[in-house]
């Protein structure tokens, strides 16, 4: 193939060598040696671990049999609609590369597994189209990162069925379009390149994919891309720390998911295998974090974004096989494929999974016993620190996750204190997710990327502290650079977790909320000193339950999963606090999204003279049939 000639900008995490520390160390000799070039296909499988993935498979994994089986239909289905063609949506191309993406994964797995031609041909079609398109919208760089991502598997997986004019066709489409910036020279960049978020390990991971794809083809830009993205991906990593992760657990999937495809990636095009990556605090532990956050009804703790529904579903995820295989988790696979049904499936990169899938379970198939060992009760640290407080693992236990942290995180709301609650197989109580993107951006009436105090992404209820699960004083917003942490919890039930909340609230001067979960009840206590005599302090919570305010007892009424009427009871104190139930189905503005059938249950209390307050509420559970002895009219 006839090379490009550039010529690499060195800059700061932005050139061949990331940066002083990495130039030191290659000027000494110390320089780490990208590995020696393998055939294709050489992105996260061979051929050996394509048949290990097919042929090895034994008929006691019926999961992987299964998912196998799943795959082939979904390259099936790509048959028969018409190839992908560049479209917009608002500023963004994403929808168009995930789709790319989704296409040219599962087809050129299908040739590689089943040798059927007429895969790979559909494959070459997708990645062709894409390849013409003007761009892959770098001003919005995510989606050019996934379609790098897209076009390098075609690239690597599909080598022997391309022929030398669409081998070059898609290696100078990797190079021009997302590599560099359409000049063959100069490499991609952005503010993304150091950034410390989802930004960093999912553009990092695409263009690493593309550079190891084309290195024989563009071998000093490929090594530019490589090295870079080995300097800068740690501070993406750093998220990860005290096994937690700020931006929650949509965003977990989707950062988890690219930064697999990243240390993947990295291990493999390097002679010493990237070894210091894997040693990132934090990182070995994501094993457990989607079942931390996930309570016994099946639900998310969903805080944060990027889920704009209440009931966001523990699906299976990509990333947990990864970290399964590299971190000794047996039966991982296993795991992530029990959450499959009910339209829940793997994303995307679906097939990664499969080849990731690493060891099979202790007993031939099934997940380990020590994939189900989670502590009851826990805090994870980190810059947005949450807890996990349970009394069990059974579909009917408790259940409640906690938020710390500060709204001032990457996708951060201004829920700092608020909760989610499962018990007797509901949820009880709700976060209502977050506003669709696009949606928003188009409005032009909110300025909806702007974190400062004053910022209009406030306004909007879903994201303002008005409509989530903790407390307002005086109708005020929380401290945008305020921050919670969250006291260290005991393993077992009876457990209790202290949130610190006085950087939230200017107005007070001591703030702590204070979760103390016992076997067959929850305990909610904020504790307020130092207000202004008369200050308002409104304590909320959101519920799809149907709910009755009779004085401070507040009654809920909802049915579990199986159909069974189930109650709640949530009694406040002081006694002569009176609860309120107000309907948020209907939007508040123009700008807010309508929460069908979600209601808003509060009451208020009035400082005195003192300027403290004290307040609880009781969560108990009581037997549809019976009333409680503290009801009042």
């Amino acid at each position: 193939m006839k090379r490009i000639v550039f010529f690499v900008v060195a800059l700061a995490c932005g050139g061949l060598f990331a940066d002083a520390s990495e130039n030191e160390a290659c000027a000494k000799g110390n320089c780490p040696k990208l590995a020696p070039l393998a055939k294709h296909p050489r992105l996260f499988a061979d051929d050996a671990a394509f048949k290990s993935a097919t042929t090895s498979i034994p008929s006691s994994a019926a999961g992987r049999i299964a998912f196998r089986a799943a795959l082939l239909r979904k390259a099936d289905a790509t048959m028969h609609v018409p190839v992908l063609e560049r479209k917009m949506i608002g500023r963004r191309l994403l929808s168009t590369s995930r789709d790319a993406l989704a296409r040219i994964l599962n087809l050129s797995f299908a040739w590689r597994t089943t040798g059927e031609r007429k895969y790979a041909d559909r494959a070459i079609a997708e990645a062709k189209s894409v390849a013409a398109f003007s761009d892959w919208n770098p001003s919005h760089f995510l989606d050019t990162a996934e379609m790098t991502l897209a076009v390098a598997v075609a690239r690597d997986w599909l080598d022997d069925a391309l022929d030398d004019s669409d081998r070059r066709l898609l290696a100078e489409a990797i190079l021009m379009k997302g590599l560099t910036a359409g000049d063959g020279r100069t490499l991609h960049g952005g503010w993304w390149v150091t950034c410390g978020n989802n930004w960093n390990m999912v553009c990092h991971g695409g263009l690493s994919a593309g550079a190891a794809a084309v290195r024989e083809d563009f071998p000093e830009v490929a090594e530019a891309v490589l090295r870079r993205a080995r300097e800068c991906l740690p501070l993406a990593l750093k998220a990860y720390e005290g096994g937690n992760f700020p931006e929650g657990p949509g965003y977990w999937e989707y950062a988890s998911d690219y930064a697999a495809v990243a240390l993947d990636t990295l291990e493999r095009q390097f002679e010493d295998g990237a070894l210091e990556l894997f040693r990132s605090d934090g990182l070995g532990e994501q094993c457990e974090y989607m079942n931390l956050v996930t309570g016994p009804t099946g639900l998310l703790f969903n805080y944060s974004d990027p889920f704009c529904t209440p009931f966001a579903t523990r699906d299976p995820v990509v990333a947990n096989c990864y970290f399964g295989m590299k971190y000794g988790c047996p039966g991982a696979f296993e795991a992530e494929v029990s959450h499959m049904g009910d339209g829940r499936t793997f994303g995307r990169l679906g097939a990664l999974a499969l080849l990731w899938a690493g060891t099979l379970g202790s007993d031939g198939g099934e997940p380990s016993a020590e994939m189900h060992r989670l502590p009851l009760c826990r805090s994870l640290g980190g810059n947005v620190p949450i807890a996990v407080l349970r009394t069990g693992l059974g579909v009917d236990d408790w259940y409640v996750g906690i938020k710390g942290g500060s709204p001032s995180a990457n996708h951060g709301h201004m829920d700092i204190g608020s909760f989610v609650l499962d018990a007797g197989g509901v949820r009880w109580a709700c976060d209502l997710g977050c506003e669709a993107y696009n949606r928003i951006e188009q409005l032009k009436t909110i300025d909806l990327w702007n974190l400062r105090q004053d910022s209009s992404r406030w306004s909007l209820f879903r994201l303002g502290v008005d409509g989530h699960g903790t407390i307002a004083i005086d109708g005020a917003r929380q401290k945008v650079d305020g921050r919670a942490g969250i006291s260290p919890v005991a393993p077992m039930p009876p457990c209790e977790a202290v949130v610190d909340l006085t950087a939230l609230y200017p107005a007070a001067t001591n703030v702590t909320r204070t979760f103390a979960l016992g076997k067959d009840r929850l305990a909610v206590r904020d504790r307020l000193a130092g207000l202004r005599p008369g200050a308002t302090v409104v304590w909320n919570m959101n519920t799809s339950a149907k709910a009755t305010a009779r004085g401070n007892v507040l009654e809920l009424n909802a049915k579990d999963g199986k159909g069974t009427e189930r109650k709640m009871l949530l009694i406040a104190s002081p006694d002569d606090t009176k609860w309120f139930v107000s309907s948020i189905a209907e939007p508040r503005t123009p700008a807010d999204s309508p929460n069908p059938g979600m209601f808003r249950v509060a009451f208020s209390l009035i400082a005195g003279v003192a300027g403290n307050m004290d307040a609880s509420v009781e969560f108990r559970l009581a037997d549809v049939n019976h009333q409680s002895a503290r009801m009042t009219q």
